[in-house]
């Protein structure tokens, strides 16, 4: 027999379902793949973290250098904030080493209350008494004063912290980026989606105006909290202003002019000098970061200060001046460390300016998705509809690793992120519900079969049934009763305490379907006995006994020829039946004079059956007996020709015998 795969040529019916199915998931997956939920964007992250990972750290540019105040520097010249002639100190350190540009990752928003200025004035007003400061220095009178002429001599650029959501803020003038922005769009008039500031936080006018320039240093963590891309420009007002690190580099390069590129889905790219910067459409580039913190060179605050480190390490560099201390709180989480320093953060964007290395995500990446979604949909409809079980095996898993593996060498080689995710995850959902319904459906046909075969072999049970009966006519409705008979006592020891007596529900039905089949072998009688209507010689009787074994040969052979052979058979029972059925329980019985529960079970209970209908009934060498007598006689039999067991269900179920013999009763013995 060949063995048919759930999974090979479906019927119409079934393909048509399948199909349909196909085409819901196809809607759905494109509507997802267009919503983008958040659940989604997440195993996107993961799988984008993933991979970046694999790819590993990569070295740093040598270009650029941070000074940093960690927890050396502040133990050293005390906790945060530092005078700021301190500050300028620092600062004019580095700008003596003759930097290509300083970016200062430091807020002074407010004024240095340490300088001598501010102390003489808490003097006047508290104590009426003041110091005389008039022929000292400025810078010693007034540390911002200091720290704005050491501004003014170098090439430095101020940090400033937007604030977004907080619309009743107090609105801050803040000088020019000094940049100059050309805005070109492919298609007309220019789209502005970058982010919108409502508030900032600035450095003093008195410091903003000495700087060449000012740089946001705003941070920019997924929903998870991980940063993987930066902005480059935030709108206030109706100015666009860079991000720290990008002021930085166009510093560096004696530039100041940029260009955006956009089209109307939004943002393509921003051209910083000569170098083109792939953004999304929002603005923000993608970064490759380089390791964990300390990737990018540090040097101690303090060991500048104290006059350890050679300005020559200054020299052509783009500087960071920041802090990795903890106790500032500008630690961002990324894929390589939990505890990155802001300022490592503009360190490895200036970087990935200087090596092109930037992780894009062009538009065009969501409609290869809805390609891969799509291709998937038409992969798992292929497999289900055509291929063959190893074959499916070999496809999906084929699939489900070529697919991560592309995405993974175009962000290798190109540095082009498109997600497997959403290919993936509708892959092996449209498979898993399209086999549900090939399976559903392959369940439904080969059960409505299983009913066709089940009706076909009802119809031949009771077509062999009906040619035994034809050979005597006498027993009318014999066969119908017997079988109401025995499936009512069969009923009742599914709940029988015994468990050699318990039956399943399944052997109710098959004891049911083969009872009629107990006197089949009747046909290989001679009609000379069969239809005498008198008692019987001995040797006649002799013969008419032979019937058990007519029967069950001819349904051993059926069984044979069949090739059912398993224990659950009908026609094991019927053989069972049509053998066993006139044993006694105490071995007196024919053919083969066996005892006790050496009978099985199905010829029992057809002893009783067949025992009770042949006395209720009229014969023409015999008439009918009342349910009364014929109860007493079973009673009475109790151990010798009926099992115990038996007598005991039939007494349990003597009024229900009573119906079935009257409702299912031959003309002449109804009462």
């Amino acid at each position: 027999m060949r063995s048919l795969s759930v999974f090979k040529q479906s019927t119409d019916r079934t393909s048509k379902w399948i199909l349909t199915v196909g085409l819901f998931i196809g809607v759905m997956a494109a509507i997802l793949a267009v919503i983008a939920p958040e659940p989604l964007r997440q195993l996107d992250r993961i799988s984008y973290d993933f991979m970046l990972q694999r790819l590993g750290g990569k070295p740093h540019n040598p270009k650029v250098l941070i000074v940093d105040i960690d927890e050396a520097s502040l133990a050293r010249y005390g906790q945060w904030p530092w005078p700021r002639h301190l500050v300028a100190r620092l600062l004019g350190i580095v700008r003596d080493g003759t930097p290509d540009s300083v970016g200062i990752d430091i807020l002074f928003a407010e004024p240095d209350r340490s300088s001598l200025m501010f102390v003489n004035r808490d003097l006047k007003t508290e104590f009426g008494t003041e110091l005389d400061i008039s022929s000292m220095p400025p810078e010693r009178v007034d540390h911002d004063w200091a720290l704005s002429s050491t501004l003014n001599r170098g090439s430095f650029y101020l940090g400033v912290m937007f604030r977004f959501g907080e619309k009743n803020q107090t609105q801050v003038e803040l000088p020019d980026s000094r940049l100059v922005v050309t805005h070109l769009s492919r298609d007309g008039e220019g789209i502005h989606p970058f982010p919108v500031a409502d508030g900032v936080v600035a450095a003093l006018p008195q410091l903003a105006v000495s700087a060449d320039g000012s740089g946001f240093v705003n941070a920019a963590p997924d929903t998870d909290g991980v940063i993987r891309r930066v902005p480059l420009f935030i709108q206030y007002g109706n100015t666009l202003y860079p991000s720290l690190a990008l002021a930085t580099y166009m510093r560096s390069q004696k530039s100041k002019n940029m260009v955006i590129q956009s089209d109307k889905g939004g943002l393509v790219s921003i051209k910083a000098g000569e170098t083109l910067i792939p953004v999304d459409k929002q603005g923000f580039v993608g970064l490759r970061f380089r390791g964990p913190s300390g990737t990018y060179p540090h040097i101690s605050a303090s060991d500048v200060l104290d006059g350890t480190i050679s300005k020559d390490a200054f020299y052509g560099k783009i500087v960071f001046v920041g802090s990795s201390a903890e106790g500032l709180k500008d630690l961002h989480a990324t894929l390589f460390d939990r505890r990155l320093s802001g300022v490592e953060v503009h360190a490895t964007m200036v970087g990935a300016i200087l090596d092109h290395d930037f992780i894009s995500t062009p538009a065009w990446t969501s409609g290869a998705q809805g390609i891969g979604v799509l291709l998937s949909v038409l992969l798992s409809l292929t497999i289900v509809l055509w291929f063959s079980t190893w074959a499916t095996a070999l496809t999906l898993l084929g699939f489900l690793f070529i697919v991560p593996l592309s995405s993974a060498m175009l962000l290798k080689s190109h540095h082009v992120f498109i997600s497997p995710v959403s290919t993936m995850a509708v892959c092996i959902l449209s498979f898993a519900l399209l086999a549900i319904t090939r399976f559903r459906s392959e369940e439904l046909r080969v059960l409505h079969r299983e009913r066709q075969l089940a009706a076909a072999r009802d119809c031949a049970i009771v077509g062999l049934a009906s040619l035994a009966e034809t050979r005597d006519a006498e027993t009318g409705n014999h066969i119908l009763r017997t079988q109401k008979y025995v499936q009512a006592m069969a009923r009742h020891l599914v709940h029988h305490k015994s468990l050699d007596y318990r039956l399943q529900p399944k052997e109710v039905d098959l004891l049911f379907k083969s009872s009629p089949l107990h006197d089949v072998g009747k046909v290989g009688v001679p009609d000379s006995i069969l239809l005498k209507p008198g008692p019987l010689t001995l040797p006649e009787f002799e013969a008419m006994k032979k019937h058990t074994l007519y029967g069950a040969e001819a349904l051993a052979r059926a069984e044979s020829v069949s090739g059912i052979s398993d224990d659950t058979s009908f026609l094991k029972t019927a053989r069972e039946i049509a053998l066993t059925h006139h044993e006694k329980w105490d071995g007196t019985g024919y053919p083969h004079g066996v005892k006790g529960k050496d009978i099985p079970l199905s010829g029992r209970l057809m002893a009783l059956a067949d025992v009770y209908d042949a006395l209720i009934s009229e014969r023409v060498y015999k008439k009918a007996m009342s349910h009364e007598a014929v109860a007493d006689i079973i009673r009475n039999s109790r151990g010798t020709h009926f099992d115990p067991e038996i007598v005991d269900v039939f007494e349990a179920l003597e009024d229900e015998f009573w119906v079935i013999s009257q409702k299912h009763a031959d003309q002449k013995n109804r009462h």
